[in-house]
C-alpha cells in the first residue's frame, strides 16, 4: 500500500469526520489486482464530514466495482508540488468503480509549474491510451489538465458517477449533477469542516472564502 489511506482485498468502511492530507497518493478504493476482483466487487466505503486536502491525486480514486459515497465532504487542492508525482486529480471512478457524491464542494487553488503541467498533460494522455487505445487521442477530455478535475469518471457511457447538490469551483470538470449547491451553502460547508479540525489544531492554512474575500 503507498497510499495515505486503502481500502482493498474485500473491506468496506465507514469514516465520519477524518481529514487526509499530505500523501502523493492520498485514498485508493479497490486494489486493481484480478485475484480479488470478486472479493472487492460492490463493496461499500463511506465518507461523511471528511476533508481530503493538500495531495497529489487519489482524492479518492475508486476502481474494481467498488463504490464510494461521500457526504458533505470538502475536496481541496490537489496536486500540490510537493506531493506531484506523475498525475494530479482529485476524485476519480474507473474500472467499474462507483462514486456517489451528495452535499461535497470541491475546490483548487494550486497552480502548477509549466514542467508539472506539461508532465500532467503527456500523462493522463498515456493513461487514456492505455485504458482505451489510440483513439483516445481523438478524446477531449484525453486533454484536460489533471488540476482541473475534481470529480470524474472513465466508463465512457457506464453510470460510474452520480453528483447530487454539490458545488463545484467555477472552472474545474465534474460530471452534471442534479440541484447544484449554491455558494453560500458550500461556503457553510468549509467553514464547518474548517471550525472543527481548527478546534482540533489540524488546520495548516486559514479558512479561505469562496468568495474571495
Amino acid at each position: 500500500m503507498d497510499e495515505a489511506c486503502g481500502i482493498t482485498h474485500g473491506a468496506s468502511a465507514e469514516f465520519d469526520h477524518c481529514l487526509f492530507r499530505g500523501a502523493s497518493k492520498l485514498v485508493l478504493i479497490g486494489s486493481g489486482d484480478k485475484e480479488f476482483a470478486e472479493a472487492e466487487d460492490g463493496k461499500m466505503v463511506t465518507f461523511r464530514n471528511c476533508w481530503f486536502d493538500h495531495f497529489g491525486r487519489r482524492g479518492p480514486e475508486v476502481q474494481s466495482g467498488m463504490v464510494c459515497r461521500m457526504e458533505y465532504c470538502l475536496v481541496t487542492d490537489w496536486g500540490v508540488p510537493q506531493k506531484f508525482d506523475t498525475r494530479a486529480f482529485a476524485a476519480w471512478a474507473h474500472d467499474g468503480g462507483v462514486i456517489s457524491a451528495y452535499g461535497c464542494v470541491f475546490t483548487q487553488s494550486i497552480k502548477p509549474t509549466f514542467k508539472q503541467w506539461l508532465k500532467d498533460h503527456l500523462n493522463h494522455i498515456g493513461q487514456a491510451i492505455n485504458d482505451h487505445g489510440v483513439l483516445s487521442l481523438f478524446r477531449s477530455d484525453s486533454y484536460v489538465s489533471g488540476y482541473k478535475r475534481a470529480c470524474t469518471h472513465d466508463h465512457h457511457g457506464l453510470c460510474g458517477l452520480e453528483m447530487d447538490h454539490c458545488f463545484v469551483q467555477k472552472g474545474l470538470v465534474s460530471e452534471d449533477q442534479c440541484d447544484p449547491m449554491s455558494e453560500d451553502e458550500a461556503f457553510k460547508v468549509v467553514t464547518r469542516l474548517h471550525n472543527y479540525f481548527d478546534a482540533l489544531n489540524l488546520v495548516v492554512n486559514p479558512a479561505k472564502s469562496l468568495r474571495g474575500k
